[in-house]
């Protein structure tokens, strides 16, 4: 559990498609602010006045089963990623689930599907998905096709962005020393390869090589011990 009195701003995000834009998350709430750098003054006293403008709250979205600041309802942000077009901000709430949201509108995008009415997608989500600190972090891949994010669980988390939206799961589990130790920091290269940092003080860094991942499963007690292998 967070303290209240320990609330801060968690993450920040500069914006893509609207020059000085600068996007923000708090440990206190579940509130997006999006400022406007030209003129920070007026920035405030705006988002104080109009939340449908330049703030957007996700607390009526997120699970009221768990919190890390009040066993009451589920408050905070940890971490905030954008999508290589600047088009979409991926948030990771307190309730353990990642919320999509528009980074022009500060509102949850809508699926459109033939004969159906608009729906609002599901937020990311997974039984190895666990939120219990704030140091949980996200990155999105710079192909924009693949979401990165880190657990208190001490697995990776990887989510397919494409046209199976959040269809395909994919489980790094370091394993060894790392058992049961959180994964915080995620981020990616521009070659695809991804890194995570955990509580073991170890930094991970994850391929995508087929054969070795198919060796080491086949040899548990030879490769296995020096690679850990996607599940």
């Amino acid at each position: 559990m967070v303290s209240p009195t320990t609330a801060s701003i968690t993450s920040i995000l500069y914006g893509k498609q609207r020059d000085n834009s600068l996007y923000s998350s708090s440990s206190a709430n579940g509130i997006i602010k999006l400022w406007d750098l030209r003129d920070a003054r007026s920035a405030i006293q705006s988002s104080e006045k109009s939340l449908d403008s330049t703030m957007r709250d996700i607390t009526n979205h997120m699970s009221p089963s768990a919190s890390l600041v009040s066993p009451k309802r589920a408050r905070g942000i940890c971490s905030m990623a954008l999508d290589p077009s600047g088009s979409t901000i991926y948030a990771v709430a307190a309730d353990s689930r990642i919320h999509q949201y528009s980074a022009l509108t500060l509102q949850p995008p809508t699926s459109h599907v033939k004969n159906l009415t608009p729906h609002l997608p599901e937020p990311l989500s997974d039984p190895h998905l666990k939120v219990s600190s704030f140091y949980v972090r996200v990155a999105v891949s710079p192909c924009g096709q693949w979401l990165a994010c880190g657990s208190s669980g001490g697995q990776v988390l990887v989510w397919s962005l494409g046209a199976d939206f959040g269809s395909r799961t994919v489980i790094l589990n370091p394993g060894g020393d790392n058992a049961g130790r959180e994964t915080g920091a995620v981020d990616w290269a521009s070659d695809g390869v991804l890194s995570s940092c955990s509580d073991d003080r170890t930094v991970r860094v994850w391929r995508p090589d087929v054969v070795t991942a198919r060796s080491s499963r086949a040899d548990v007690n030879g490769m296995a011990t020096d690679w850990a292998v996607a599940s």
